[in-house]
């Protein structure tokens, strides 16, 4: 079966310290890539975890099966 193909947008604490681990650890799927709206600090962050940046949120959506949303409550 193919692997599905998951992405992340929204690379803040809960991403990092919570989801990425989880995500990365898995191997019932790839992490297809990840984007944030900060570029400078999501580039750090996608290399340390080996995940491609996603220039847009549309080819992002448009390379995976399924995204993690992960946003700040208002």
């Amino acid at each position: 079966m193919k692997k599905l193909r998951i992405g992340v947008v929204g690379l803040g604490g809960i991403a990092q310290k919570a989801w990425l681990p989880v995500l990365a650890a898995a191997s019932d799927w790839t992490l297809q890539g990840a984007w944030s709206p900060t570029r400078a600090k999501a580039l750090p962050i996608c290399e340390s975890w080996r995940i491609p940046y996603a220039d847009s949120l549309s080819s992002l959506a448009a390379s995976c099966d399924a995204v993690f949303v992960h946003s700040s409550t208002a």
